[in-house]
C-alpha cells in the first residue's frame, strides 16, 4: 500500500468515525431534546389540568355565592310579601270587628254575654270587664247589687 492509498484508507477511516461520533453526538442530542421537550408537554399538561380545576372550582363557587345571593333575596321578597299580607289581613279583620261594633247584631251579643255571666254567677258578686266603647251599648242591662261593669 502506497502512501497516498494510506492516507486515503487513514481519511476514509477518520471521515467515517467522525461521522459516527457526530451521528452518535447528534443522536444523544435529539434523545435529550425529546427527553426535555417529553417532561415539558408532560409539565405543561399538568399546570393546564391544574388551571383547568382551579377555573372550574372558582367558577362553581362563583355560581354557588350567586345562587345563595339570589335564594337570599328571594327569601326577603317572600318575608316582606307575606309581611304586606298580613298587615293587610289584620287592617280587613280589625274593619270588620270595628263594622261588626256598629251593628246591632253585637249589641244583642254583648248583652247575651252579659246575661249569661250572670246566670252562670248566680247570686254571687260579679265584675264584667268590657271595652270603653261599649260602655253606651249596654246601658239596657239592669245592674243588681254586687255587679258592676267595667
Amino acid at each position: 500500500m502506497t502512501l497516498e492509498e494510506k492516507l486515503t484508507y487513514m481519511q476514509t477511516v477518520s471521515m467515517e468515525q467522525a461521522r459516527a461520533e457526530g451521528n452518535a453526538i447528534i443522536d444523544a442530542h435529539r434523545e435529550a431534546l425529546e427527553k426535555i421537550f417529553s417532561d415539558h408537554k408532560s409539565e405543561m399538561m399538568r399546570q393546564a389540568e391544574t388551571r383547568i380545576k382551579a377555573e372550574t372550582t372558582n367558577a362553581k363557587r362563583t355560581v354557588s355565592q350567586a345562587l345563595a345571593k339570589s335564594q337570599l333575596e328571594i327569601k326577603r321578597s317572600q318575608g316582606k310579601v307575606q309581611q304586606e299580607l298580613k298587615d293587610k289581613v289584620f287592617e280587613e279583620a280589625m274593619q270588620l270587628v270595628n263594622d261588626y261594633m256598629k251593628t246591632k247584631a253585637y249589641d244583642d251579643f254583648l248583652v247575651k254575654c252579659i246575661r249569661k255571666a250572670e246566670r252562670f254567677a248566680g247570686d254571687d258578686p260579679v265584675v264584667i270587664y268590657i271595652n270603653p266603647s261599649d260602655e253606651k251599648n249596654v246601658r239596657s242591662w239592669k245592674k243588681k247589687p254586687g255587679r258592676s261593669l267595667r
